[in-house]
């Protein structure tokens, strides 16, 4: 080990994958002595979040204006720009150019639009501060959410749904989102489902 690094605690992250599944990450607080250095923020993706920043970004002048954009993410992993013309100005754009960058983010699933001002961090890419300290239900339920948003759903889709749900005796058909969709076909494909997939389900939703 090199002079003067120390090697503090060991953390353990649960988050829920798309296909249903819990990882749990590992990471190490490391520190140099006497003061100990600041956590970035929990990459889950971090090869897609660079795939993402490739498509997105068409100068360093954007890398560095989607830094101040997902500086500004909050626990919920959503990011508010109360104005978006002050927000340009603050970081040396024009509206027309900042409001461009935010359609490329969206395009390309690092943003989600919510509103006007009102975004959605990818939270299967990053997490931002708050919700990296917030722990792993914060973080499944930021999943979740960003599920809900982005569904997409078939015929086929509807019918799992419907099985899945008279599986688990379920009066009323689980709701559509991309975690219950994903693990709908899983239930589909493999005539059951796995622990933690039963587990994630009943925890959401009874």
């Amino acid at each position: 080990m090199s002079a003067g690094i120390k090697v503090g605690e060991q953390y353990q992250i649960p988050v829920i994958l798309p296909d249903g599944h819990t990882h749990i990450l590992g990471a190490q607080d490391l520190f140099k002595a006497p003061n100990k250095a600041k956590k970035l923020n929990a990459r889950v993706e971090t090869l897609d979040f660079l795939t993402l920043l490739s498509d997105i970004a068409k100068s360093s002048k954007d890398i560095l204006i989607l830094k101040e954009l997902i500086a500004e993410t909050n626990v919920a992993n959503d990011i508010l720009i109360p104005s978006l013309t002050k927000f340009a100005t603050n970081v040396g754009t024009s509206p027309e150019a900042l409001k461009k960058l935010l359609k490329r983010a969206d395009d390309n699933g690092l943003f989600h639009k919510i509103g006007t001002g009102h975004y959605m961090l990818n939270p299967f890419v990053l997490l931002s501060k708050g919700l990296t300290y917030g722990g792993g239900d914060k973080q499944c339920d930021a999943q979740i959410r960003w599920r809900a948003y982005t569904v997409i759903m078939t015929e086929s889709d509807k019918q799992a749904l419907v099985k899945l749900s008279e599986f688990l005796n379920r009066e009323i058909c689980l709701p559509a989102n991309n975690f219950t969709i994903d693990v709908a076909n899983k239930y589909i494909a493999k005539g059951k489902l796995t622990d933690p997939q039963l587990e994630a389900i009943r925890k959401y939703y009874g």
